[in-house]
């Protein structure tokens, strides 16, 4: 198990707030994962992408931004995006040696600057936000290893919050603590040390009787640290807090994001900024919900996901070519995360997790150079 560097998960914090630093945190992160570039996609609900990368990726995606991609079936975005997998995938997990030979983003937008090879990552975020992580190796270096893909799924939970927050800011710097909260858009509040609430938006007041509770309840097995949590926390439960629907209220996942570094500039006083969102779900939450709400590993993910559809372990054994002695550790380990006890009890957790969004409409953007044809603006 790869424990995350909390030095690097306090850069990525900081960069959720502070979009300047999210160069030096892809840099961080492609040293980490053997890549010689990286950058981040995120695509709003009209589908008006942004970007940020590093100087190595520049060329490739300052000739995105001038238009000068030819759209063309990317097989890879929908090959990801049939597997619904909760982590990184590489592009030999998706194509064959041949297919990224003849792949026309790979010959007019990689190869001709030494780039050939990558491992990137769809996030979906309960809104219509998408947000694509892209990292690509020398062509020399060869393709991904399975290390760094493992490297990489070790840091997605904190990627993925930071990276949500800064897609709400459209991934502009705020000028203050009221242009933040004001431009979000969504259910937020910015919480204090001692264990309070600073301050809200509007959105939020109307649910503060259902997220006031789960923000400040007492720690339990539901409510432990995750890897990076560090022993200076303010103590707010954890990065990722679920709410199950009750009657006509929609199931809702509060993501807490530390407010880290030069953040603080701008959140004086502050602990963190807790982002509130319904829950988008079909009748068992995807996979990525599952992660999302509980910082599940994409093994764990897909076996509790599994479960909620009433399938067995032997059967999921010999889908996934696993040990069912390895699925039941996995069971486990979610239950742990989730704080049930019982696998019948986590089932009915993620059944009450995925009460749908009334007329909320799912998309899957193409973006990225290792998941899509996204362009920046």
């Amino acid at each position: 198990m790869v424990t995350p560097e909390a030095q690097y998960i306090d850069e990525i914090y900081e960069a959720a707030i502070v979009p300047e630093h999210w160069p030096k945190v892809l840099e961080r992160m492609a040293a980490v994962s053997g890549s010689r570039a990286a950058g981040l996609i995120a695509v709003d609900a009209q589908l008006r992408p942004r970007a940020i990368w590093t100087e190595a990726y520049a060329p490739t995606y300052e000739s995105f931004a001038r238009g000068e991609a030819v759209p063309y079936r990317n097989v890879r975005a929908e090959r990801a995006a049939a597997r619904r997998h909760a982590g990184f995938l590489r592009d030999i997990d998706l194509c064959t040696p041949e297919e990224l030979q003849q792949d026309e983003l790979y010959r007019n937008f990689l190869h001709p600057h030494g780039l050939g090879w990558t491992v990137g990552s769809l996030v979906n975020v309960p809104t219509d936000d998408r947000l694509i992580f892209d990292f690509a190796r020398r062509i020399g270096d060869g393709p991904h290893g399975g290390d760094h893909v493992t490297a990489l799924d070790a840091y997605r939970p904190h990627l993925a919050r930071a990276a949500f927050l800064s897609s709400r800011l459209g991934l502009e710097r705020a000028r203050s603590m009221t242009d933040v909260m004001s431009a979000l858009g969504i259910p937020a509040a910015v919480l204090g040390t001692p264990r309070r609430i600073i301050t809200t938006n509007a959105d939020f007041d109307g649910l503060r009787s259902r997220v006031e509770p789960v923000l400040f309840a007492p720690a339990t097995a539901a409510t432990r640290r995750p890897a990076g949590w560090r022993s200076d926390d303010a103590g707010f439960p954890t990065r990722s807090i679920p709410i199950a629907a009750a009657g006509d209220d929609a199931a809702l996942v509060v993501h807490v994001v530390p407010v880290r570094r030069s953040a603080l500039d701008l959140f004086s006083g502050a602990a963190a900024i807790a982002l509130v969102t319904p829950v988008v779900a079909p009748a068992v939450p995807s996979a990525e919900i599952v992660t999302a709400l509980f910082d599940l590993t994409p093994a764990e993910a897909r076996i509790a996901r599994a479960v909620a559809e009433g399938r067995s372990l032997a059967e999921c054994a010999r889908d996934y070519g696993v040990a069912t002695e390895t699925l039941r550790s996995q069971i486990k380990a979610a239950m742990g995360k989730t704080g049930t006890h019982r696998q019948v009890d986590l089932v009915r957790l993620l059944i009450g997790a995925a009460s749908p969004r009334r007329g909320a409409a799912s998309s899957t953007p193409n973006g990225g150079c290792a998941g899509g044809d996204g362009r920046s603006s």
